[in-house]
C-alpha cells in the first residue's frame, strides 16, 4: 500500500472570547476531493474522502479547525463510511477500483501507515463496500457491502475481529432482482440496523425497507414493505430515535398521483417505524416545481430530536439558488428550526452547497462539513460551526454566509453602530484605531451589496441601499466583527 503525507498547516491568531464560530474553506491544492464523513478521534476531527479515480484522503483538523493535515492513500477507495474505531486501533474499510473484487479491512496506524488485516469475500462478479461499524468500541467490526453476478445485485453484511478474522459473512433477504444496502446503524439494543432499496423478481417498481439483526448475524425482523421508491438507486436514509422508533427518508414517486400535479413528482417522504419495523405514520414532502430538495443524510440529536441535511434549490427569475441546509426536527416531526447556509467566496447561483455529515457537540454546537462546486467544477472541503439554533453566534440567525475566517460571537465591549435604525449613515463606536478593514454588507438574504477596504473607518453609509436589514461585517487580519442593521 503506497502512502504520501501531504501536510498543510493554517494558523489564525489564537485570542480569547466566549465561543468559537467559523466558516471556512480547507484548502485541497490541485485535488478534487469527494469529502462525505467526518469524525471526531483523539480530540481531532477526521475527515473521510477520495479523489481522483482510486485514491483516498483523511484531512485531520483541530478542535478549532484552524490546523490540518492531508494524508492520501493510493490505490484504495474508502467505502461510504470507512472508519471502524476501536479504544486502541483504528481501521478502514474499502476496496481499489481498479479490481473487480478486492473488499478488504486496513489498520491504520498513529503514523497513518495502513497495513492489510484482511480481504472480505462475497459472491457475484463485482462487488463494492458501503459502511462499517463497531458496538460499542468493542473487539468486533461488522461490514456492509453490494455486489453484482451481471443477473441480480444484491447486499451482504459480515463481522470480523479487528485482528482481521471473519466470524460470518452472509446476504440477507430472498428472491431480490436487485437491492441496494446504504449503510448499517448500530442500534440501542446492540443491534444492527440496515436500511436498503430493493426490487423483486417477478415484482414492478422499486421498494425500501429495513432490516435489523444481532450481532451473531441472525435475522430480528424485517420491517413493513415501502412502495413507490422512485428508484432503486434512491438513497434511505435512517435514524434510531430517543424512544426506539425508527425513522427514515426515502424518494417517493408520486407521478401518477392527482395530488401532486402541481409538485414535484419525486418527493422526500418521512416514514415512522415503531420498534418492531411496522409503519405508524407517513409524511410526503409538497415541493413547488420552482424548487427542489436533496437530503444527504441525517443524524439522531442528544435529545428527543434530529437533525436531517443536504441542500435544497429554489428557481426565480430564470435563476437557480442553491444552498446547503440543515433542519433539526422534533422526534414527533414538528420543526424546531432550519436555516440553508452558503460560503461568501462562493456566492453564486451556479455552485452546488451540500451539507454532508456533522457532529453535535456536547455544549450543542454543530460541526458541519460541507462541499462546494461550480457544475462541472471542483470540489471544495468546506466546514463550519454553528450553535445550538443553527447560528453564527451573531444577533442575526438568518443570515447564511460569512466570511471564510474566524467568526467568533462577541464580548459585550466589541463594536456597535448608531443610529440603528438609520437612514443612511451609521456611526461605529468601539473599532481600534490604527488599522486597516475591510467592510463586507450583506442582505439578510446573503447578498453581497457592497465590498470596500477604509483605514480607521468611523462610519458607514447605508444611503444607497434600499430599505431593509443589512449585515455588515468589518474584517482585519485577526478577526471579523459582525452587526445587523436596519435601513429605513
Amino acid at each position: 500500500m503506497n502512502k504520501c503525507l501531504i501536510f498543510l498547516i493554517f494558523l489564525i491568531p489564537q485570542m480569547t472570547y466566549s465561543q468559537h464560530y467559523v466558516n471556512k474553506i480547507v484548502p485541497t491544492a490541485f485535488w478534487n476531493i469527494n469529502a462525505f464523513n467526518i469524525f471526531e478521534v483523539d480530540n481531532q476531527y477526521w475527515i473521510s474522502g477520495i479523489f481522483g479515480d482510486n485514491k483516498s484522503t483523511i484531512i485531520t483538523l483541530d478542535k478549532s479547525l484552524d490546523q490540518y493535515q492531508f494524508y492520501s492513500f493510493d490505490s484504495f477507495s474508502f467505502s461510504y463510511r470507512p472508519l471502524t474505531l476501536f479504544e486502541d486501533e483504528k481501521i478502514l474499510y474499502g476496496k481499489s477500483r481498479h479490481l473487480s473484487k478486492d473488499l478488504k479491512l486496513l489498520m491504520l496506524n498513529a503514523n497513518f501507515e495502513t497495513e492489510e488485516l484482511c480481504k472480505v469475500s462475497t459472491s457475484g462478479n463485482f462487488n463494492f463496500p458501503s459502511s462499517s461499524s463497531t458496538i460499542d468500541s468493542g473487539q468486533n467490526i461488522y461490514g456492509s457491502y453490494n455486489y453484482d453476478d451481471g443477473e441480480y445485485s444484491k447486499f451482504g453484511i459480515f463481522a470480523a475481529t479487528k485482528y482481521g478474522s471473519i466470524i460470518w459473512n452472509k446476504a440477507f433477504d430472498n428472491n431480490i432482482k436487485k437491492s441496494i444496502l446504504w449503510k448499517i446503524l448500530i442500534s440501542k439494543s446492540k443491534h444492527l440496523l440496515c436500511p436498503y432499496s430493493v426490487g423483486y423478481i417477478g415484482e414492478i417498481g422499486a421498494k425500501a425497507r429495513v432490516l435489523k439483526i444481532d450481532s451473531l448475524g441472525n435475522e430480528i425482523w424485517k420491517s413493513d414493505i415501502i412502495p413507490d421508491v422512485f428508484n432503486i438507486n434512491s438513497r434511505i436514509s435512517l435514524v434510531e430515535l430517543s424512544d426506539l422508533n425508527i425513522f427514515f427518508i426515502y424518494e417517493k414517486n408520486v407521478f401518477l398521483d392527482p395530488e401532486f400535479v402541481n409538485y414535484k413528482p419525486y418527493p422526500p417522504s418521512f416514514i415512522w417505524l415503531d420498534k418492531y419495523g411496522k409503519k405508524t405514520k407517513e409524511t410526503i414532502l409538497k415541493i413547488d416545481l420552482k424548487h427542489d430538495i436533496l437530503i444527504s443524510e441525517m443524524d439522531a440529536g442528544k435529545g428527543d430530536y434530529f437533525f436531517v441535511y443536504g441542500q435544497v434549490s429554489s428557481r426565480v427569475d430564470q435563476t437557480t439558488n442553491l444552498y446547503g441546509f440543515i433542519t433539526k426536527y422534533a422526534n414527533n416531526g414538528d420543526t424546531i428550526w432550519s436555516h440553508t447556509y452558503r460560503h461568501p467566496s462562493y456566492n453564486q447561483e451556479d455552485y452546488f452547497h451540500y451539507i454532508n455529515d456533522l457532529i453535535e457537540e456536547d455544549n450543542g454546537d454543530l460541526t458541519v462539513l460541507g462541499s462546494i462546486a461550480p457544475i462541472g467544477g471542483k470540489n471544495e472541503v468546506w466546514v463550519f460551526r454553528v450553535n445550538s439554533e443553527g447560528c453564527f453566534g451573531t444577533d442575526s440567525c438568518d443570515q447564511f454566509t460569512l466570511a471564510d475566517h474566524d467568526v467568533i460571537l462577541p464580548d459585550a465591549i466589541e463594536i456597535s453602530c448608531y443610529p440603528n435604525p438609520t437612514n443612511g449613515i451609521v456611526t461605529l463606536t468601539g473599532l481600534a484605531v490604527s488599522g486597516t478593514y475591510t467592510i463586507h454588507i450583506y442582505s439578510i438574504g446573503g447578498w453581497l451589496m457592497d465590498s470596500y477596504k477604509e483605514r480607521n473607518p468611523s462610519n458607514i453609509d447605508l444611503g444607497h441601499l434600499d430599505s431593509g436589514v443589512y449585515v455588515i461585517q468589518i474584517s482585519d487580519k485577526k478577526i471579523t466583527y459582525t452587526l445587523k442593521v436596519v435601513k429605513q
